[in-house]
């Protein structure tokens, strides 16, 4: 299927260029950040965020300088969210000293299922008042939480505690983005919106490695709320093998 350059440019736009491998180093998350500085310096193009590990933020960030990509890291014990509650805080504080612009912030779902939802709310909140202004993306890790209800209680929670977006998944578990969990998290949006007229973003995340897959997504958003919530601020896809595609598709980018 083809797509026109602008619908492409928007979805580079709404793009968290990725790189949680367990083998990344400054040194290589440095090289994915310089192909980002080279497209931006030659097409004007630039994906939302560049999301790595707290520590290799710094290796990111000197290459990245002077561009409008923000800076985004995991935190909250990144993938299983198992922490000490102060180390979790602490992780945070630390990636946002770093440079963080942006934080994801993995939530502990044992506590969730274990019927702790005072807990998340304490979770969620605790870190937004460290972010304050900054973002903060809550991973709420969708294929772990057995069932639709649960995704939409965990967003709810989210949301009301503070979340900036609700994010599906971390990429690391079984089961990632769904559509149906993105409809959940979708409805729990447009209800806070429709009750307090504040907007808050999603992010489908995990798995989503191709064009089709992630219009699809864009799409689904979209329907579910306005197409007030298709822009960088309020709609994220968190990916990386898929900005190369993207790329590829739109040979004729230039400089506006």
């Amino acid at each position: 299927m083809e797509y026109a350059t602008e619908q492409l440019k928007l979805l580079y736009a709404c793009m968290d260029y990725t790189s949680l491998n367990g083998t990344d180093s400054e040194k290589s998350v440095a090289a994915l950040a310089q192909q980002i500085r080279a497209e931006y310096e030659h097409s004007g193009w630039f994906p939302a965020a560049f999301c790595t590990w707290p520590n290799l933020l710094p290796a990111v960030k000197e290459v990245l300088a002077d561009t409008p990509v923000k800076m985004a890291a995991v935190a909250g014990a990144f993938a299983g969210g198992q922490s000490f509650f102060r180390i979790k805080l602490d992780e945070v504080r630390m990636a946002l000293d770093a440079g963080a612009d942006e934080i994801d912030f993995v939530i502990n779902r044992g506590k969730f299922l274990s019927g702790d939802s005072a807990y998340l709310a304490e979770e969620v909140e605790s870190v937004k008042e460290l972010c304050g202004t900054r973002m903060l993306k809550v991973i709420l890790e969708t294929g772990e939480l057995q069932s639709p209800e649960n995704i939409r209680r965990a967003s709810v929670i989210a949301i009301k505690s503070g979340a900036d977006f609700v994010k599906t998944s971390t990429g690391k578990s079984a089961v990632s983005a769904t559509p149906e969990a993105v409809r959940e998290m979708c409805m729990a949006v447009k209800a806070h919106f429709v009750r307090s007229e504040l907007k808050v973003g999603i992010k489908p995340s995990g798995g989503i490695a191709d064009l089709g897959t992630a219009f699809s997504y864009m799409h689904l958003v979209e329907q579910q709320t306005t197409r007030e919530w298709i822009q960088p601020r309020y709609f994220r896809i968190g990916a990386s093998r898929l900005a190369a595609e993207i790329l590829a598709a739109a040979p004729d980018r230039v400089v506006e």
